[in-house]
This record gives structure tokens, sequence and C-alpha cells, in this order.
């Protein structure tokens, strides 16, 4: 028996697997609400595991990827470039953040910098990206 017909047997496990998806980067919502329904668990639910799932990285990220990003940086040369490029942008473009103060919270949700669905923007949000 496969991990996967294991973890289908139980409602909690169910439970886990949709909360868990939500979690993994490019998959997250995309991945987790298609899986839940599949399972059989209530749309109301899975809604509300995909979200909470969701969410639960963020914080660790906002908090962790400067030290994450140092970390690599010492031990990549191609990281330490990517990185320098990354900051030089960043400060490149902070002038125009500063002058958009009103406009902070949708200028956030247009940029993104982590990699994961929690603090990306999409395209649709962002009517000034092409």
């Amino acid at each position: 028996m496969g991990f996967f017909a294991y973890i289908e047997q139980f409602y909690l496990g169910k439970i886990l697997a949709t909360f868990l998806t939500a979690m993994l980067p490019v998959l997250e919502l995309r991945a987790s609400v298609p899986l839940g329904i599949s399972l059989g668990l209530d749309y109301r639910l899975v809604f509300f595991l995909s979200v909470l799932g969701n969410m639960i990285p963020v914080p660790f990220i906002i908090v962790l990827i400067t030290k994450i990003m140092d970390f690599l940086a010492l031990r990549s040369a191609r990281f330490a470039a990517f990185k320098a490029k990354l900051y030089g942008r960043a400060e490149d473009r902070w002038e125009q953040v500063k002058k958009m103060a009103a406009l902070r919270p949708f200028h956030f949700g247009c940029n993104s910098a982590s990699g994961h669905g929690g603090l990306d923007g999409r395209p649709y949000s962002c009517p000034h990206r092409s």
C-alpha cells in the first residue's frame, strides 16, 4: 500500500495532506484546493485549510530570508552575485517606494520577492506590469 493510499483512509490524513500541500512553494492553493476537494473534504474546510496552510510560512520567510540569503551567498559565488544584483535593484527602486508611501500595501502586493505565493504579486494584481 502506497503512502497516499494510506493517507486517504483517514479523515485527519486528508486534512493534513491539504494543509501541507498549501505550504509548498509553487503548488500552494493551486494544488491544495483541488486535492482537498478530490479527497472528499467539504469545500469550506478545504478553503480554510488551504489559506491557513499558505499563510503559515510567511512570517518565517519574512524573518529568515536575509539570514538564508547571507548564508547561501557565503557558500556560492553565483548566489552572491545574484544577491548583489537583487539588493542593487531594490536600492535603485527605494526612492520610488518612498514617493508612493500612501500606496505601500498595494505596492508590496505587486512585487514578488520571496518565491512564496503568500508574498507574491500576481499578474492580475499588477495592472502596470506586462
